[in-house]
């Protein structure tokens, strides 16, 4: 059977690792060699940073395209080949806002890594540092640092997500973009700028269409992707906004490969 896509995207938490940040290499390593023999592009598609997503695979960069910081920056076979940051008057409205008015503690995601307040809860930074191999410690928000930025996230109850969206909406308006990241966490990213738009930029390149294109995720910054994407799978643990985007349902949840599992029926 002839393979009907040229490129696969894939989110990474919810979708690709499991919910302890795990995935299959066995696996993975059959599935990219298959998908190099057959000339099908594998992209890792996520909000995280950089650096973050790198570490997953430090034997395979020259083999992946990594779309970062929802579509923000990306690299391709290990080369850099997009960089979009925010306007730095925004970025300081922004974190003033968050900090100031809404009693939030964000991390502000740059290019020479993450920045957090330095009297932050112990418990948010543990759980950040995991996602930011550099994250440096700010002791005021008044100036930023000095740096080029990408996005702000922070982490937020589910229960709180929408009265939060709806605050922030007021705020900003069209100046950000605001989306629930799915996985308790809040991005406050460039508006048009996400992994849709990033995913569009290099099918240009790559001379394919969404027609060509399959995509698996789980969350609400998965939308713009899945939308993008004839194979568009959502997965079974996923969240509402990526149930409607997508066209088809992986063979399984996040904990049972379900990714490659559903790659399987194709590839192989």
């Amino acid at each position: 059977m002839t393979v009907p896509f040229k490129a696969i995207a894939v989110d990474m938490d919810g979708t690709f690792l499991d919910d302890h940040k795990h995935f299959n290499r066995d696996h993975f390593n059959q599935i990219l060699n298959q998908c190099q023999e057959q000339d099908i592009r594998f992209v890792i598609a996520s909000g995280d940073p950089l650096l973050c997503l790198q570490r997953f695979f430090p034997d395979d960069l020259d083999k992946l395209t990594v779309v970062a910081e929802n579509g923000a920056q990306v690299d391709d076979n290990n080369q850099p080949l997009i960089t979009k940051t925010m306007d730095e008057h925004l970025a300081h409205d922004m974190i003033s806002f968050l900090v100031k008015s809404m009693h939030l503690s964000p991390v502000l995601s740059g290019i020479k890594g993450g920045y957090i307040a330095y009297n932050a809860d112990p418990t948010v930074i543990d759980h950040l540092s995991f996602y930011y191999p550099v994250l440096h410690r700010v002791d005021s928000w008044s100036t930023l640092p000095d740096d080029h930025f990408f996005q702000a996230s922070f982490l937020i109850d589910d229960d709180d997500v929408p009265a939060t969206q709806e605050h922030l909406q007021s705020e900003f308006g069209n100046e950000l973009a605001i989306t629930p990241s799915g996985n308790s966490s809040m991005d406050l990213t460039i508006p048009g700028i996400n992994k849709g738009w990033a995913l569009r930029q290099l099918m240009k390149d790559w001379n394919i269409s969404g027609d060509e294109l399959a995509a698996f995720g789980d969350g609400a910054n998965d939308v713009s992707m899945l939308k993008l994407a004839h194979y568009s799978f959502v997965m079974p643990n996923g969240g509402l906004a990526a149930r409607d985007a997508a066209n088809f349902t992986a063979q399984a949840d996040n904990n049972h490969d379900g990714v490659l599992t559903t790659l399987d029926q194709y590839l192989n």
